[in-house]
């Protein structure tokens, strides 16, 4: 492939598997009560609130960047309601 750097495509290729296999933030929105514990918890600032309301009526929080997110469940270990799960 001429114009193309030696490396670049494996590089491309290693960002993609690795973007495959990025943890995953699940969050029960029925289950939330809008207390924050979980976005003060997060050191990478995945998790923010929503001015949308869960059926009780409550402003609930999702994963508003979620390429950011580690895997480190301090979000989901926080969660009082256990509205909350990681997947690795």
């Amino acid at each position: 492939m001429a114009g193309i750097e030696p490396g670049l495509v494996a590089n491309i290729m290693a960002g993609l598997k690795r973007r495959k296999n990025m943890p995953k933030v699940i969050i029960t929105t029925d289950y939330c009560k809008g207390c924050l514990f979980c976005v003060e918890a997060c050191p990478r600032d995945v998790l923010g609130a929503t001015t949308a309301v869960n059926a009780k009526g409550y402003k609930y929080v999702d994963a508003l960047n979620p390429d950011n997110c580690i895997g480190c469940a301090f979000c989901a270990l926080m969660c009082p309601d256990a509205a909350i799960e990681v997947y690795k």
